[in-house]
């Protein structure tokens, strides 16, 4: 049983977590929440990648805390990091060929079968020759990060100045600078 007893983290005058208590019984859980809620610093804190400033943090009587992250990572408590990026010179189902070898330590075309028609997709014989090719892969979010910084919305916030009145006062001379 892992068991989180008031585990607080604070980054500057941010708290992402501020005396969450949570208990997990054996099985596999999820984490769901909206962006900021806090999520990716829990799993840091029961990885080991972030210390909490107070709470404590236990599995089967034993404290996490107190464990380094590769210790964590022995008992299985570890954490992926979110990359969504695919190469580019490959097709579809060249990737997932390149995943599913990664992580069931072989590929078939069976395997990109079961995984277009998981997602909605057919599947073609030719899409196996993927190398044969000069089509590649294009996705929002890798062509967003070839794009340059959208400098358009740089003087945005000043649409919003009349209401930042209050924060101006509160921060004095800081907001001056």
């Amino acid at each position: 049983m892992l068991e989180v007893d008031a585990v607080t983290v604070r980054f500057g005058g941010v708290r992402p977590l501020n005396a969450v208590a949570l208990s997990f019984d054996r099985g596999t859980w999820g984490l769901i929440g909206p962006n900021g809620a806090g999520k990716t610093t829990f799993f840091n804190v029961l990885s080991g990648f972030v210390t909490p400033v107070s709470g404590t943090v236990s599995c089967f009587g034993d404290d996490l805390l107190a464990m380094s992250a590769h210790r964590r990572a022995r008992w299985g408590m570890r954490r992926t990091f979110q990359q969504d990026q695919v190469i580019g010179e490959l097709s579809v189902a060249g990737n997932i060929e390149l995943a599913l070898d990664h992580t069931r330590g072989r590929a078939s075309s069976h395997g990109v079968e079961e995984v277009l028609d998981f997602v909605g997709l057919d599947f073609e014989p030719a899409c196996l020759e993927f190398y044969k090719t000069e089509r590649s892969i294009r996705t929002a979010s890798s062509e967003q990060v070839r794009q340059p910084i959208y400098k358009e919305g740089i003087e945005q916030w000043r649409n919003f100045e009349p209401w930042l009145e209050p924060l101006k006062a509160a921060l004095g001379e800081l907001a001056a600078s």
